[in-house]
C-alpha cells in the first residue's frame, strides 16, 4: 500500500495500530504515466462497494478520503 501511495495511486491511512487502509486515488487524480491500471476500468470500478466491508466502515473510510467532496456516494454505501 505504501508503494502504491508513492506512485500516486492512493493514500495510506492508519486507524489505530492494526487497521491500515489504502484510500484509492480519484480517477481524475491518477498519475499521467498510468502503468499499473487501465484508466477506463479504474473509473468503472472506483465506487464499487467492497462486499466484505460493513457499510458503517465504508462510510468512515469515505469520510477520511482526502478528496471526499469529489466522491459521489455509491448506492451500495447508502444506509
Amino acid at each position: 500500500m505504501r508503494a502504491l501511495q508513492e506512485l500516486g495511486y492512493g493514500t495510506l491511512h492508519c486507524r489505530g495500530a492494526l487497521q491500515k487502509v489504502s484510500l484509492k486515488a480519484l480517477p481524475s487524480k491518477l498519475p499521467a504515466s498510468n502503468v499499473l491500471v487501465d484508466r477506463e476500468t479504474y473509473e468503472e470500478n472506483f465506487l464499487n462497494a467492497d462486499g466484505m466491508l460493513p457499510k458503517t466502515e465504508a462510510a468512515i473510510f469515505r469520510d477520511l478520503h482526502p478528496h471526499k467532496e469529489e466522491i459521489m456516494p455509491s448506492r451500495d454505501y447508502v444506509s
